[in-house]
């Protein structure tokens, strides 16, 4: 005979109530703090996060259980592959290299010519070589080595960094140069994103894919 399991209480929910015939509570939203700054408001919002990441915890399996080791040794597979590690930290900082200007180059953009257009091209140079060459991109990939490509785009990220830094230093940005580095952008950026895809299952092998 299986034993039964004991059911937890938990509280009603609002159809639950309903079915009863109890009133149901509205619950107020969360008001911020009347004059508050934005570090408040941050803070406020990092306590939150805490206590939600603190529910969650009693969730996971016990640390000294049976569970617990083969679950890290899956999702840490990947970090045990030489060169992973070094991959993944330059990978890490190119991107954060890449958000950074983007940030810096769209805002100059922006406070200089404070046009529609340019601004609408900017999104486009850098999303439409993916719609358009990607296929071509992997089939790069499948011809030459991945690395080769990955050095090749980051030099010309580089180089559109180097260009926007020079021409923002001597204030003499035109229109079309800002065309005309977003456009070598946009084709770094596509020459890439498919070569870092294949360098991955390069270095963690078809296995140890699922955890990189």
């Amino acid at each position: 005979m299986v034993p039964r399991r004991e059911r937890t209480h938990r509280p009603q929910g609002t159809i639950a109530r309903l079915r009863k015939g109890e009133p149901v509570a509205r619950e107020r939203p969360t008001e911020p703090v009347a004059g508050a700054d934005d570090g408040q408001l941050i803070a406020q919002a990092i306590i939150t996060a805490v206590h939600t990441l603190g529910g969650a915890v009693p969730a996971l399996p016990p640390a000294d259980g049976t569970e617990l080791t083969p679950l890290a040794t899956a999702i840490l597979a990947a970090l045990r592959q030489p060169g992973y590690g070094a991959y993944l930290g330059g990978t890490m900082l190119a991107m954060m290299a890449d958000s950074i200007e983007h940030v810096i180059s769209y805002w100059i953009i922006y406070e200089k010519f404070h046009s529609p257009a340019l601004g609408g091209f900017a999104v486009l140079s850098h999303w439409l070589p993916f719609l358009l060459f990607s296929i071509w991109s992997g089939a790069l990939n499948d011809r030459y080595d991945s690395k080769r490509i990955i050095q090749f785009s980051m030099l010309l990220f580089m180089l559109c960094s180097l260009g926007w830094g020079v021409l923002f230093a001597i204030e003499t940005l035109q229109v079309w140069h800002a065309v005309v580095l977003l456009s070598i952008h946009g084709v770094a950026g596509v020459l890439w994103a498919p070569a870092s895809q294949m360098l991955i299952h390069d270095i963690t092998g078809r296995d140890n894919l699922h955890s990189a």
